[in-house]
């Protein structure tokens, strides 16, 4: 168990609040009872910091760990959390601290909670309103990336939007339902990689302009717009950087 308890006294000073003690000048017990779940009775509301809605505790002050407080209640309440488990909510209410409205659960147990909940759509494509882009969008950057000659980075510039999202649409992770153009081979190699910052061809415009001579790696740089580091390994064949 973590030492919520207590804090050990710092040498030559006055012995710090626990942090037990700070949890709860930050818990407002009078907080709202959930239409969906009024049996629970009111919320117990954290007032302090929060990260996405839910509460965290600096351990040891503004610089140290912080710590979730739901972990804190929890522990305080009934017994340590096991490693890999998680503390979920009955009550839906993130801020929520009362520890009769937590129960322990795994990553899977918080997705089977969130679906039978109703806090999931799984409709499909536009139908889902969690949808962050049309069908016709999903199917150009497929078809873009399908012509070659880019990286996944840059047809997420190309499109306005974070190149992760482009990765998960060219592997069906997302928007699985579309067709399109194929899914191309060797996504993880070379240009494909989600991570790459130029396109094969580039690499090999780049080693064929060093070769000549009368450019540097700095010129070279500025002119692809990348950090001389990557030219580096380009023109000396490091990494994916071998091709010919």
């Amino acid at each position: 168990m973590r030492a919520y308890f207590g804090t050990p006294p710092v040498r030559g000073g006055p012995r710090p609040r626990s942090i037990a003690d700070r949890f709860w000048e930050k818990v407002n017990k009078d907080g709202p009872v959930q239409p969906h779940c009024p049996e629970l009775g009111q919320c117990w509301v954290w007032t302090g910091h929060l990260n996405h809605g839910y509460g965290r505790l600096q351990e040891g002050g503004h610089r140290g760990r912080g710590i979730p407080v739901t972990h804190i209640s929890w522990e305080m309440q009934y017994s340590p959390i096991p490693e890999g488990v998680l503390v979920l909510h009955r009550c839906d209410n993130p801020p929520c601290v009362r520890p009769t409205h937590l129960f322990l659960g795994t990553g899977l147990d918080n997705s089977r909670d969130m679906v039978a909940k109703g806090r999931v759509s799984r409709a499909p494509g536009e139908s889902n309103p969690m949808a962050r882009y049309s069908e016709t969008t999903v199917l150009a950057i497929r078809d873009r990336f399908a012509q070659g000659g880019i990286t996944q980075r840059a047809v997420a510039k190309e499109f306005g939007i974070d190149h992760r999202y482009v990765n998960d649409i060219l592997h069906r992770k997302s928007w699985s339902h579309l067709d399109g153009a194929p899914i191309p081979s060797g996504l993880h190699k070379g240009s494909n990689h989600w991570k790459a910052t130029l396109a094969d061809e580039q690499v090999a415009q780049i080693r064929e302009r060093y070769k000549v001579g009368g450019i540097s790696q700095t010129a070279l740089a500025h002119d692809y717009g990348v950090g001389q580091s990557l030219i580096w390994c380009i023109v000396n064949g490091k990494g994916r950087h071998r091709i010919a």
